[in-house]
Order: structure tokens, then sequence, then C-alpha cells
């Protein structure tokens, strides 16, 4: 992938490609969406603004993984457009991702923490809830 990942994302956009593929399966989770509105969710969580070069080789790729389906929807008063469900495969592929992504964010913070813990508190305290989550 180039560069241009994200436009504006409060992460190093290393990051943001490295967690492209969870985070469009967690998109997902809310119900199907076309690949614009799966940009646009991931825009709102802070991912900044994904191109199409970005974002529709990581989708062919969970679709041949099995964790999506896409089927084609004609459109009524423009063009048709393909919509991306999630899988039980995918499902089960996001919560593992988050559960690892979590251990990492665990891991990183007791780097920090030295012997009492105390920084690993300090930062985990100061992530908000919605990056949490």
């Amino acid at each position: 992938m180039s560069d241009d990942v994200p436009t504006a994302a409060p992460w190093p956009s290393a990051w943001v490609r490295a967690a492209l593929e969870p985070a469009i399966l967690g998109a997902l989770m809310g119900g199907p969406l076309h690949g614009y509105g799966i940009a646009q969710t991931l825009a709102a969580r802070g991912f900044g603004t994904l191109r199409g070069g970005s974002l529709y080789p990581v989708l062919a790729r969970l679709e041949e993984a099995g964790h999506i389906t896409s089927h084609w929807v004609e459109g009524q008063a423009g063009p048709g457009r393909k919509d991306y469900a999630l899988t039980d495969a995918g499902r089960a592929e996001y919560a593992d991702a988050v559960a690892s992504f979590q251990a990492l964010g665990a891991a990183l913070a007791g780097l920090g923490a030295g012997a009492d813990g105390a920084a690993a508190e300090t930062l985990t305290a100061s992530v908000p809830q919605e990056v949490a989550r």
C-alpha cells in the first residue's frame, strides 16, 4: 500500500495500515455497507480519509479469506454498488484481532510501568473510551 492510506488520522499511517483489516471488519459489525460507507465509518472513528486504492484491495483480501461477502445492489436513481457483509469467520477474526491489539497495548504500557505498574495505569486511563473499545 502507498503512504496515501489515511489523511488526517491521529495515528501514524503505518499503524492505520496494520489495523485496517480488523477496522474494516469492525465497521461491518453493524451490518452491510458499501465501500464509501465503510470509509465514512472508519473516518468517523479516527482512521482518516481512506482512498479507494487502499480500501478496495483490503476488501478483496478479506473476501478471499472468507471474512466478508459481497453482492451487487442495483442503484435506484444512480449507479449500482457493491455491498459488503461480515461472515461468522469475519466476526471471529475481528474478536481475535481486537484481543491481540489490546494485549499489544497492555504490553506497550507495561514497558513503561516499572515495578509498580503506575505508568501503565496512567496510560490506560488516558486512552479515550471509544478508542479503547
